[in-house]
């Protein structure tokens, strides 16, 4: 998730948006853990207009906070999420792609290299992402 945070501030920059620390909230992996962080950003006196979760599960809970609040979606509040899981198309959400099978596969492979090799040195592989625009997201009014 720390690669998916830089990463999110990297395009912010690109875009000239600048980044409020206030927006970055962390805690526990899950739903619930996310929908608490999410009414914390919403109780802010200038609240995001947009949130992206580092997980469609946290996305999840960032949807249901927003339901809570009578919030709508993307209406009022754009939702992201990362991964793509199978119930995010379920529930119409954007998120960005990963190809969690491939990623699962190459993982493996780059054990049984390592456990062959002698000297193994860290490998690091990046494997392509894409957004998958649905019903969560809207184009900023500004």
């Amino acid at each position: 998730s720390r690669d998916r945070f830089e990463g999110m501030c990297r395009a912010l920059k690109d875009h000239n948006i600048a980044f409020n620390p206030e927006y970055h909230q962390s805690g526990e992996h899950g739903r619930e853990p996310a929908r608490l962080l999410a009414h914390r950003l919403l109780d802010l006196d200038d609240p995001p207009t947009a949130i992206f979760a580092a997980s469609d599960t946290q996305a999840f809970g960032v949807l249901q906070a927003a339901k809570e609040r009578g919030i709508q979606v993307p209406d009022e509040l754009s939702v992201i999420g990362y991964d793509d899981v199978e119930m995010a198309e379920f529930l119409n959400l954007t998120t960005v792609h990963q190809p969690l099978f491939d990623s699962g596969l190459r993982s493996v492979d780059m054990l049984l290299q390592s456990i062959d090799n002698t000297d193994p040195s860290p490998a690091r592989q990046q494997l392509p992402v894409h957004v998958v625009e649905r019903s969560t997201t809207a184009r900023p009014l500004n």
